[in-house]
């Protein structure tokens, strides 16, 4: 198992699709910008795209491709995402 350090950043992104059935959504990064006090580990997935889980609040159902999201995340392993309760915005939902 690898330990992720306590770590936060401010996302922008846009949905490319879901990624299963359990509500994770598939995002492209678009920005990644830190978020005081935390290491920001998000920084070189700039370009790249993520599967975002809602954790313990799921993410809004039925975003179309193309919706701009803003959220704060919280990575919690090699490929593991959580937006943080609360912190999700959108924008052009499709």
């Amino acid at each position: 198992m690898v330990q992720i350090v306590e770590n936060r950043t401010e996302l922008e992104g846009v949905v490319e699709g879901p990624a299963g059935e359990d509500g994770r959504l598939r995002i492209r990064v678009l920005a990644a910008e830190p978020v005081e006090g935390f290491p920001n580990l998000l920084a070189d997935d700039v370009g790249r795209v993520i599967e975002l889980d809602g954790g313990a609040e799921p993410l809004p159902a039925g975003l179309g491709e193309g919706t701009r999201i803003h959220c704060r995340v919280r990575r919690a392993g090699l490929d593991r995402y959580f937006a943080l309760p609360g912190s999700v915005e959108l924008d052009g939902a499709g």
